[in-house]
C-alpha cells in the first residue's frame, strides 16, 4: 500500500458505516450535524450522510480530502471536544469483518493516466 500511495496524486474519500436504532436517530443525527463542522474543520472538501433506505438503521458517512497527506493530517487537527465527540459517535460503527473506514484513491488523478482516453 505504501509503495501505491507514495506516488498517488488525487483526493482521499473515507466512509463510516453507522447501526442507529430508531430510538437513536435523533441523538445520531444531531452527533452528525457537529461531525459535520469537524470533518471540515479537519480539510475535507465534501461530506455527507446517506441514510439507507432499504435498511432504516444503516447509515454512512462519507467525506473526501484534497490528498493522501492532508488525510494523515486530519488526525493532528482534532481538538479534545472534536475527539469526545467522534467517540461518541464510534458507539453507532457497525462492526464487520472489514474496515470501519475505507480510503479510496482516485485512479484517474495517478501519474500517467490520460482521462481523455478513458472517454
Amino acid at each position: 500500500l505504501v509503495a501505491l500511495l507514495r506516488n498517488v496524486r488525487g483526493r482521499v474519500m473515507e466512509t463510516v458505516h453507522y447501526r442507529v436504532a430508531p430510538e437513536q436517530r435523533s441523538e445520531f443525527l444531531t452527533l452528525m450535524r457537529e461531525a459535520r463542522h469537524i470533518r471540515g474543520r479537519g480539510g475535507a472538501l465534501f461530506w455527507q450522510v446517506y441514510e439507507d433506505v432499504a435498511h432504516p438503521e444503516g447509515w454512512l458517512e462519507v467525506w473526501s480530502m484534497e490528498n493522501w497527506t492532508d488525510h494523515l493530517r486530519e488526525v493532528t487537527r482534532l481538538s479534545e471536544d472534536d475527539r469526545q465527540l467522534l467517540s461518541r459517535l464510534s458507539a453507532f460503527q457497525v462492526a464487520t469483518e472489514r474496515p470501519q473506514r475505507y480510503l479510496a484513491v482516485d485512479p484517474f488523478a495517478a501519474p500517467g493516466v490520460n482521462l481523455k482516453a478513458h472517454t
